[in-house]
Formats: structure tokens, C-alpha cells, sequence
């Protein structure tokens, strides 16, 4: 009786061991696993915080499977919101404003637009823009970290006119973000048109060059264009300009050649770093 005890003890000794080993070299394995994660953790660049994120295109002249496609990718890509930057319309006419509204609405997507020349239509009208689009055809919001300005430059008789430069002054006073974007159909100053030629006018030459002494005394992040049917970049003063007129419309390529004449959109994110945009061909 006395063995058996002494063996059964013995017993319980050894798997006691057993067990004291096979804990040790797990929680061993466990503080590795730990430290393995937190070196990971540290070394690995972490992702920046994305704060927003917005699509811009322009020139899509109605519906087409480009503007089609693009909508799809927005909504795809989960988007805060896309801006046009105008020419929504080839003609400016009452079915044609009914076709894209209808598109943009069910795309399910929240978009902002500007208006451009063809869609003023003839005899030259906002009333179907206003009907249809937006009851402005300038006006600001803030999203995000960042302020948001849709101007009105599409009649080529008149540019920027007075009062809606003076609105825009106080709009730009006003406003506390520290990112600022302005969207606008006829681009300002586009380098090479001593070469290739302009639509501006006495008129609109005298408010562009009002439109720039103001604009040149702020942080302005970006301006987005259309207007032309192609992607081009440029700066005016020291702002970085992107004319983006690959919505759908049929390319152009006088400015930059062939490789700038395809159609496309940007992509930009806002994240806790800073912005990136992504210029997105499309076929």
C-alpha cells in the first residue's frame, strides 16, 4: 500500500513538472507573440486617418457611359461626394438637363456642380441649371477639414461678374479650414494660348485678372477646371491648377498633345497627412 502511494505521488510530481514546463514555454511563446506585435506595430508605417474623399471630372455634355462609369466608380469607392466641373449639358437644353439630373440622382452619389458655357444655353439662360441642378451658381460649403467654392466664370461675355467677386472676397475671409478648393468651368490664364488661342473677352480678360488678385492673397490648395476636353496641369500664381475635362466629351488635344486627351476623373483624399489626388484614365 505504502508503494502504490509513493508511486501515485511520484506520479502527480512528474505531471506537475510536465505542466510547470509546458506553462513556462507558453507564456514564453505568449510574451514572444507580444513583442513580436508590438515590434511589428512600431515599424510598420501606420495608415493615416482618411478624413475625406471626393471625385472631380468635368465636360461630360450629358449622358454617356464615361459619366456613367464614372458615378459607378464613385459610388463603388464609397466617395464623400463628386463635383462636375461644369458643361453638363451639350446644348443647354430643358431634355438634356432632365437626362443628367435623372443620372446623377440615381447614381447615389452626392454631387455639386458648376455651370458651364454650354450649359447657358441659347438664348443664354441659368434657369434651367437653377431648375434642375442647384438653385445657385456660385456658393461655398465645408466638408471635412476643407472648404469647398463653386464659382460661375461660364458666360465668356462677362467672366467673374462684380458681385460675385465681392461675395467671393467675404467668402474667403469668413472661412476657418485649412484646406481650400475652388471649382470653376473656363480656366484663368492657361499657359500656350498665345499659340493656341482663347474665347475670352475684353470683359472677361478684366475679371479674370480681378478673380486673381484676390484668389493670389489666400491659401487656395487647388483649382479644378474643365472647359477644355483633356487633363492639364498648370499654376496660376503660385496656386496648382488641374484642367480635368475627361468626362465625356469628345477628347481634345491642343494642349499637351495626344497623351492629355483621354477621358478620366481625380480622385483626391484628404487624410490626417495631407492630400493625394490620382488622375484615373478611363476607356
Amino acid at each position: 500500500m505504502a508503494m502504490k502511494k509513493k508511486f501515485f505521488l511520484f506520479i502527480l510530481i512528474i505531471v506537475g513538472v510536465l505542466f510547470a514546463i509546458f506553462g513556462w514555454y507558453a507564456f514564453k511563446d505568449t510574451q514572444t507573440r507580444a513583442s513580436l506585435q508590438r515590434a511589428l506595430e512600431i515599424a510598420a508605417p501606420k495608415e493615416p486617418k482618411v478624413l475625406l474623399t471626393f471625385i472631380v471630372f468635368g465636360d461630360n455634355e450629358g449622358v454617356n457611359p464615361i459619366v456613367e462609369r464614372i458615378l459607378e466608380d464613385a459610388k463603388k469607392l464609397g466617395v464623400d461626394f463628386v463635383v462636375n466641373v461644369a458643361d453638363l449639358t451639350s446644348h443647354g437644353k430643358k431634355a438634356e438637363y432632365q437626362a443628367v439630373a435623372e443620372t446623377f440622382q440615381q447614381a447615389g452619389v452626392s454631387y455639386y456642380a458648376a455651370i458651364g458655357n454650354n450649359d447657358l444655353g441659347k438664348p443664354i439662360s441659368r434657369a434651367l441649371f437653377q431648375q434642375y441642378i442647384r438653385p445657385q451658381t456660385y456658393y461655398s460649403f465645408d466638408a471635412g477639414p476643407a472648404h469647398f467654392v463653386i464659382l460661375d466664370n461660364a458666360d465668356r461675355k462677362v467672366g467673374f461678374d462684380t458681385a460675385q467677386l465681392t461675395w467671393l472676397k467675404a467668402d474667403l475671409n469668413s472661412q476657418k479650414q485649412p484646406y481650400v478648393f475652388l471649382f470653376y468651368h473656363r480656366p484663368v490664364n492657361v499657359p500656350f494660348t498665345e499659340y493656341t488661342g482663347d474665347d475670352e473677352t475684353p470683359a472677361s480678360r478684366s475679371s479674370n485678372a480681378d478673380f486673381v488678385s484676390i484668389i493670389k492673397t489666400y491659401l487656395i490648395t487647388r483649382i479644378y477646371n474643365g472647359h477644355v476636353h483633356l487633363y492639364f496641369p498648370y499654376h496660376l500664381e503660385d496656386i496648382p491648377v488641374r484642367i480635368t475635362g475627361g468626362g465625356g466629351a469628345p477628347p481634345q488635344s491642343f494642349l499637351g498633345g495626344e497623351s492629355s486627351a483621354f477621358f478620366h476623373y481625380i480622385k483626391v483624399i484628404i487624410t490626417e497627412d495631407g492630400i493625394s489626388e490620382a488622375v484615373i484614365p478611363l476607356e
